[in-house]
Protein backbone atom coordinates (compact mmCIF):
# COMPACT_ATOMS: atom_id res chain seq x y z
CA UNK A 1 0.00 0.00 0.00
CA UNK A 2 1.46 3.53 -1.30
CA UNK A 3 1.72 6.26 0.64
CA UNK A 4 -1.54 8.25 0.72
CA UNK A 5 -1.31 12.48 0.69
CA UNK A 6 -3.17 14.61 2.59
CA UNK A 7 -3.62 18.10 1.85
CA UNK A 8 -0.87 19.18 3.98
CA UNK A 9 1.32 15.97 2.90
CA UNK A 10 1.54 14.66 6.15
CA UNK A 11 0.46 11.15 7.11
CA UNK A 12 -2.02 10.62 10.17
CA UNK A 13 -2.07 8.13 12.67
CA UNK A 14 -5.58 7.00 11.13
CA UNK A 15 -3.64 5.93 8.40
CA UNK A 16 -1.03 4.06 10.00
CA UNK A 17 -4.16 2.50 12.01
CA UNK A 18 -6.18 1.36 8.80
CA UNK A 19 -2.94 0.38 7.65
CA UNK A 20 -1.32 -1.81 10.56
CA UNK A 21 -5.41 -3.11 10.65
CA UNK A 22 -5.77 -1.56 14.11
CA UNK A 23 -7.96 1.49 16.09
CA UNK A 24 -6.50 4.84 15.27
CA UNK A 25 -6.59 4.52 19.88
CA UNK A 26 -4.61 1.69 19.61
CA UNK A 27 -1.90 3.05 17.02
CA UNK A 28 -1.80 6.33 19.66
CA UNK A 29 -0.87 3.77 22.33
CA UNK A 30 1.62 2.25 20.52
CA UNK A 31 3.68 5.68 20.55
CA UNK A 32 2.68 6.20 24.28
CA UNK A 33 2.54 3.15 25.85
CA UNK A 34 3.30 0.29 23.63
CA UNK A 35 3.68 -2.10 26.35
CA UNK A 36 -0.19 -1.85 26.59
CA UNK A 37 -0.39 -3.66 23.35
CA UNK A 38 0.05 -7.65 22.59
CA UNK A 39 3.27 -8.09 20.44
CA UNK A 40 1.21 -8.96 16.78
CA UNK A 41 -0.32 -5.34 17.75
CA UNK A 42 2.86 -3.33 18.39
CA UNK A 43 4.49 -5.08 15.25
CA UNK A 44 1.59 -4.33 12.55
CA UNK A 45 1.82 -0.74 14.27
CA UNK A 46 5.59 -0.69 14.04
CA UNK A 47 5.26 -2.07 10.81
CA UNK A 48 3.07 0.43 9.05
CA UNK A 49 4.69 3.52 10.79
CA UNK A 50 7.85 2.54 8.90
CA UNK A 51 5.72 1.79 5.25
CA UNK A 52 4.36 5.42 5.80
CA UNK A 53 7.37 7.12 7.14
CA UNK A 54 4.65 8.45 10.22
CA UNK A 55 6.38 10.77 12.29
CA UNK A 56 4.73 12.09 15.49
CA UNK A 57 3.08 15.57 15.53
CA UNK A 58 4.81 16.78 18.95
CA UNK A 59 2.72 19.61 18.68
CA UNK A 60 -0.70 18.17 18.38
CA UNK A 61 0.34 15.86 21.25
CA UNK A 62 0.65 19.10 23.09
CA UNK A 63 -2.59 20.57 22.07
CA UNK A 64 -5.01 17.69 22.55
CA UNK A 65 -2.86 16.79 26.19
CA UNK A 66 -2.77 20.17 27.83
CA UNK A 67 0.88 18.79 28.42
CA UNK A 68 4.32 19.84 26.10
CA UNK A 69 6.98 18.06 28.54
CA UNK A 70 8.91 21.51 27.99
CA UNK A 71 10.35 22.97 31.00
CA UNK A 72 10.73 26.64 30.74
CA UNK A 73 13.74 28.59 32.58
CA UNK A 74 14.79 32.10 32.68
CA UNK A 75 18.65 32.80 34.18
CA UNK A 76 19.88 36.21 33.44
CA UNK A 77 23.57 34.31 31.88
CA UNK A 78 24.95 31.76 30.87
CA UNK A 79 28.54 32.47 31.59
CA UNK A 80 28.36 32.18 35.19
CA UNK A 81 29.00 28.96 36.13
CA UNK A 82 26.73 29.20 38.79
CA UNK A 83 23.15 29.17 36.14
CA UNK A 84 24.99 26.47 33.84
CA UNK A 85 25.33 24.23 36.84
CA UNK A 86 21.46 24.98 37.81
CA UNK A 87 20.78 23.82 34.17
CA UNK A 88 22.95 20.30 34.32
CA UNK A 89 20.96 20.04 37.53
CA UNK A 90 17.50 20.52 36.12
CA UNK A 91 18.55 18.39 32.98
CA UNK A 92 19.34 15.59 34.81
CA UNK A 93 16.25 15.31 37.37
CA UNK A 94 13.70 16.19 34.68
CA UNK A 95 13.34 12.84 33.10
CA UNK A 96 12.71 11.39 36.69
CA UNK A 97 9.75 14.03 37.48
CA UNK A 98 6.30 14.55 36.28
CA UNK A 99 5.82 17.87 35.38
CA UNK A 100 2.16 18.34 35.94
CA UNK A 101 0.67 21.77 36.90
CA UNK A 102 -2.75 22.86 36.11
CA UNK A 103 -1.36 26.63 35.48
CA UNK A 104 1.24 26.47 32.22
CA UNK A 105 2.71 29.64 33.34
CA UNK A 106 2.54 29.85 37.01
CA UNK A 107 4.92 32.19 37.26
CA UNK A 108 3.98 34.20 34.80
CA UNK A 109 2.71 37.27 36.72
CA UNK A 110 5.48 37.75 38.67
CA UNK A 111 7.79 37.38 35.81
CA UNK A 112 6.12 40.22 34.19
CA UNK A 113 6.64 41.96 37.38
CA UNK A 114 10.21 41.36 37.66
CA UNK A 115 10.61 42.49 34.02
CA UNK A 116 8.68 45.68 34.54
CA UNK A 117 10.49 46.56 37.53
CA UNK A 118 14.42 46.01 35.53
CA UNK A 119 12.76 48.17 32.50
CA UNK A 120 11.76 50.85 35.06
CA UNK A 121 15.89 51.03 35.90
CA UNK A 122 16.42 52.50 32.09
CA UNK A 123 13.62 54.70 31.64
CA UNK A 124 14.10 58.85 32.09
Amino acid sequence: MGRKQTKSGKIRLTEVAKLAGVSPITASRFFRNPEALSLSKRERVDSAVKELGYVPNLAARALASHRTEVIGVVIPSLTNNVFADVLRGIYDLAPHRSHRRRDPFPHQQRIRRCVARHLRFFRR
